[in-house]
Protein backbone atom coordinates (compact mmCIF):
# COMPACT_ATOMS: atom_id res chain seq x y z
CA UNK A 1 0.00 0.00 0.00
CA UNK A 2 1.00 3.63 -0.84
CA UNK A 3 2.55 5.19 2.48
CA UNK A 4 0.32 8.75 2.70
CA UNK A 5 2.91 10.86 4.88
CA UNK A 6 5.85 9.66 2.44
CA UNK A 7 3.66 10.30 -0.79
CA UNK A 8 2.40 13.96 1.06
CA UNK A 9 5.88 14.48 1.64
CA UNK A 10 6.98 14.09 -2.02
CA UNK A 11 4.43 16.22 -3.03
CA UNK A 12 4.92 19.21 -0.67
CA UNK A 13 8.71 18.80 -2.19
CA UNK A 14 7.58 18.41 -5.77
CA UNK A 15 5.71 22.13 -4.84
CA UNK A 16 8.46 23.81 -3.11
CA UNK A 17 11.66 22.80 -6.05
CA UNK A 18 9.53 23.19 -8.68
CA UNK A 19 7.04 26.75 -7.62
CA UNK A 20 3.91 24.37 -8.28
CA UNK A 21 0.99 25.42 -6.16
CA UNK A 22 -0.71 22.29 -4.59
CA UNK A 23 -3.44 22.72 -1.79
CA UNK A 24 -4.49 20.07 0.40
CA UNK A 25 -8.25 20.23 0.21
CA UNK A 26 -11.31 17.61 0.67
CA UNK A 27 -11.39 15.36 3.88
CA UNK A 28 -7.29 15.93 4.78
CA UNK A 29 -7.89 19.59 4.68
CA UNK A 30 -11.33 19.39 7.11
CA UNK A 31 -9.15 17.25 9.10
CA UNK A 32 -6.74 20.11 10.17
CA UNK A 33 -9.59 22.50 11.60
CA UNK A 34 -10.47 19.66 13.67
CA UNK A 35 -13.16 16.96 11.67
CA UNK A 36 -11.73 13.17 11.06
CA UNK A 37 -13.26 11.34 8.65
CA UNK A 38 -13.33 8.00 6.17
CA UNK A 39 -12.05 8.80 2.64
CA UNK A 40 -10.77 6.96 -0.06
CA UNK A 41 -8.97 9.27 -1.71
CA UNK A 42 -6.68 12.36 -1.40
CA UNK A 43 -7.48 15.76 -3.15
CA UNK A 44 -5.52 18.11 -4.24
CA UNK A 45 -5.62 21.76 -6.00
CA UNK A 46 -3.79 23.79 -8.08
CA UNK A 47 -3.60 25.61 -11.04
CA UNK A 48 -4.57 24.67 -14.95
CA UNK A 49 -1.09 26.03 -15.92
CA UNK A 50 0.36 23.61 -13.52
CA UNK A 51 -1.95 20.62 -15.08
CA UNK A 52 1.04 18.96 -16.96
CA UNK A 53 3.42 19.20 -14.86
CA UNK A 54 1.38 18.06 -11.54
CA UNK A 55 0.21 14.55 -13.84
CA UNK A 56 4.02 13.84 -15.67
CA UNK A 57 4.94 14.11 -11.26
CA UNK A 58 2.14 11.70 -10.49
CA UNK A 59 3.20 9.76 -13.20
CA UNK A 60 6.45 9.39 -12.50
CA UNK A 61 5.44 8.36 -8.83
CA UNK A 62 3.73 5.52 -10.53
CA UNK A 63 0.39 7.13 -10.81
CA UNK A 64 -1.85 6.10 -14.05
CA UNK A 65 -3.92 9.26 -14.52
CA UNK A 66 -7.43 8.78 -16.15
CA UNK A 67 -10.58 11.27 -16.01
CA UNK A 68 -8.82 13.70 -17.78
CA UNK A 69 -11.01 17.04 -18.11
CA UNK A 70 -9.94 20.72 -17.83
CA UNK A 71 -11.29 21.00 -14.69
CA UNK A 72 -10.61 17.62 -12.63
CA UNK A 73 -8.55 14.60 -12.94
CA UNK A 74 -8.02 11.96 -11.09
CA UNK A 75 -4.98 9.30 -10.28
CA UNK A 76 -4.45 5.59 -9.34
CA UNK A 77 -1.25 4.11 -7.85
CA UNK A 78 -0.96 0.05 -8.95
CA UNK A 79 -0.33 0.00 -4.67
CA UNK A 80 -3.40 1.40 -3.40
CA UNK A 81 -4.27 5.15 -3.19
CA UNK A 82 -6.31 7.64 -5.54
CA UNK A 83 -5.54 11.20 -5.84
CA UNK A 84 -8.04 13.41 -7.31
CA UNK A 85 -6.77 16.85 -9.06
CA UNK A 86 -9.14 19.79 -8.96
CA UNK A 87 -7.64 21.95 -11.31
CA UNK A 88 -8.87 26.30 -11.11
CA UNK A 89 -8.02 29.19 -13.31
CA UNK A 90 -5.17 31.95 -12.16
CA UNK A 91 -7.26 34.48 -10.67
CA UNK A 92 -9.22 31.20 -8.24
CA UNK A 93 -5.67 29.61 -7.62
CA UNK A 94 -4.50 33.39 -6.24
CA UNK A 95 -7.61 33.89 -4.16
CA UNK A 96 -7.21 30.27 -2.62
CA UNK A 97 -3.34 30.91 -1.90
CA UNK A 98 -4.05 34.42 -0.46
CA UNK A 99 -6.10 32.86 2.27
CA UNK A 100 -4.30 29.41 2.87
CA UNK A 101 -2.57 28.53 6.01
CA UNK A 102 0.19 25.89 6.40
CA UNK A 103 -0.93 22.93 8.74
CA UNK A 104 1.14 20.06 9.27
CA UNK A 105 -0.53 16.78 8.25
CA UNK A 106 1.75 14.45 9.41
CA UNK A 107 4.64 14.78 11.29
CA UNK A 108 7.25 17.10 9.54
CA UNK A 109 4.91 17.14 6.30
CA UNK A 110 3.43 20.80 5.86
CA UNK A 111 0.79 21.41 3.36
CA UNK A 112 -1.35 24.23 2.96
CA UNK A 113 -5.30 24.07 3.07
CA UNK A 114 -7.06 26.45 2.09
CA UNK A 115 -9.83 28.58 4.13
CA UNK A 116 -12.82 27.29 5.65
CA UNK A 117 -14.70 29.55 3.23
CA UNK A 118 -12.95 28.56 0.49
CA UNK A 119 -13.70 24.61 1.48
CA UNK A 120 -17.46 25.16 1.74
CA UNK A 121 -17.05 26.76 -2.12
CA UNK A 122 -15.73 23.60 -3.33
CA UNK A 123 -18.08 21.56 -1.25
CA UNK A 124 -20.81 23.52 -2.32
CA UNK A 125 -19.14 23.55 -6.09
CA UNK A 126 -19.32 19.84 -6.57
CA UNK A 127 -22.50 19.32 -5.34
CA UNK A 128 -23.90 21.79 -8.29
CA UNK A 129 -21.97 19.67 -10.50
CA UNK A 130 -22.91 16.31 -9.25
CA UNK A 131 -26.22 17.02 -7.37
CA UNK A 132 -26.11 12.99 -6.27
CA UNK A 133 -23.36 14.44 -3.28
CA UNK A 134 -25.52 16.58 -1.70
CA UNK A 135 -25.94 14.90 1.34
CA UNK A 136 -21.79 13.87 1.91
CA UNK A 137 -21.18 17.44 1.26
CA UNK A 138 -23.92 18.37 3.83
CA UNK A 139 -22.23 16.45 6.81
CA UNK A 140 -19.34 18.08 5.94
CA UNK A 141 -20.75 21.87 5.65
CA UNK A 142 -23.46 21.32 8.82
CA UNK A 143 -19.94 20.64 10.79
CA UNK A 144 -18.16 23.67 9.32
CA UNK A 145 -21.31 25.64 10.61
CA UNK A 146 -21.26 23.99 13.94
CA UNK A 147 -18.20 24.73 14.60
CA UNK A 148 -18.59 28.33 13.62
CA UNK A 149 -15.98 28.11 10.31
CA UNK A 150 -18.87 29.45 8.11
CA UNK A 151 -22.70 30.29 8.41
CA UNK A 152 -25.67 28.90 6.59
CA UNK A 153 -25.74 32.54 5.12
CA UNK A 154 -22.26 32.05 3.46
CA UNK A 155 -23.56 28.65 2.16
CA UNK A 156 -26.60 30.07 0.91
CA UNK A 157 -24.53 33.01 -1.34
CA UNK A 158 -22.47 30.42 -2.53
CA UNK A 159 -25.10 28.41 -3.14
CA UNK A 160 -26.89 30.95 -5.41
CA UNK A 161 -23.87 32.02 -6.84
CA UNK A 162 -22.46 28.27 -8.28
CA UNK A 163 -26.55 27.69 -8.79
CA UNK A 164 -26.57 24.79 -6.48
CA UNK A 165 -30.36 24.26 -6.44
CA UNK A 166 -30.13 21.04 -4.11
CA UNK A 167 -28.06 22.76 -1.58
CA UNK A 168 -30.71 26.04 -1.82
CA UNK A 169 -33.68 23.54 -2.00
CA UNK A 170 -32.03 21.81 1.37
CA UNK A 171 -31.63 25.28 2.94
CA UNK A 172 -35.12 26.03 2.38
CA UNK A 173 -36.50 22.74 3.85
CA UNK A 174 -35.42 24.06 6.80
CA UNK A 175 -31.26 22.82 7.59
Amino acid sequence: MLKLAEFLKACAQFSRENRVPLILVGAFALKAYGLARMTGDLDLLTGKDFQNQVETFLAGLGFEIFSVSPGFAGALHPLGGRVDLIYVDRKTLEKFLEEARQEEIFPGVIFPVPSPRHLAALKVFAVSNQPEKLDREWADLSWMVAQKLVSWKEIRKLAQRYEARAVLRRLDSGV
